[in-house]
């Protein structure tokens, strides 16, 4: 949540690597932005701003995933 309450931070992401290739993460948002959609498309789940879920990969796999999911919530280009 500190992240997030910096005044230009829309979304935030806390990785943390439980096992060997096995991460959680902790999404925040605040405003339009969802959390639990980003959460939801790794599987995932939450409240709408703030979620969580389980990625399991290399993190050279998976940041690029991560990324994208954001990108996806900021210019609302989900697949409905």
């Amino acid at each position: 949540d500190h992240i997030r309450s910096i005044n230009t931070v829309d979304i935030s992401v806390l990785i943390s690597e439980k096992e060997p290739n096995i991460f959680l993460l902790s999404i925040r948002s605040r405003g339009v932005y969802s959390s639990s959609k980003i959460a939801k498309y790794f599987g995932g789940g939450g409240h709408y701003h703030a979620a969580g879920c389980r990625i399991v990969g290399k993190p050279a796999k998976i940041i690029p995933k991560i990324l994208d999911a954001i990108k996806k919530e900021l210019y609302n280009e989900w697949d409905n």
